[in-house]
């Protein structure tokens, strides 16, 4: 199989990683990336490099140190893809992760291994639990407004 990613995509700062750190997100990242990758046969990419955040970094941003993306557990990654209705499907249907919460107002998913089953969200202020179809409608409503109001996807890096 194809690797597509690197470790440093992953990464937010230039911190040195620890052996733990990378090896996460090799095996939860990038092994079941590259296979989605190699099914969509297009490139995903890992949204501003939002994979490992160092909990010192989220803590100047004001946010959480407990948050998954500073891998205390498996970690977290954002992702996106030129086709964000089919990256939805695959992800809701074939991924190993278990929270997969797309984020209509920045046209990303973010992906982590949080809970035991699988769990689909939409997050516009907070999380909501949603079905696969209200993914699916909610990415179709969006890339649909974008194209209307002429809004460029800033999130393909």
């Amino acid at each position: 199989m194809n690797n597509y990613f690197s470790i440093s995509d992953f990464c937010i700062t230039d911190d040195p990683l620890s052996p733990e750190i990378a090896d996460k997100i090799l095996q939860n990242f990038i092994v079941p990336l590259n296979q989605i990758r190699s099914i969509i046969n297009l490139p995903i990419t890992i949204s501003r490099k939002s994979g490992y955040r160092p909990a010192w970094y989220e803590e100047q941003k004001g946010r959480s140190t407990l948050s998954e993306h500073t891998f205390q557990g498996k970690g977290a990654a954002d992702i996106v893809c030129a086709d964000m209705l089919t990256l939805g499907r695959i992800l809701a249907d074939l991924s190993p992760f278990t929270r997969i919460c797309y984020y209509p107002n920045n046209n990303f998913f973010h992906v982590d291994y949080a809970t035991k089953e699988q769990f689909l969200f939409i997050s516009r202020e907070y999380w909501k639990d949603v079905e696969k179809d209200d993914i699916l409608n909610e990415i179709n409503s969006s890339a649909l407004t974008k194209k209307a109001t002429g809004i460029i996807d800033n999130y393909l890096v």
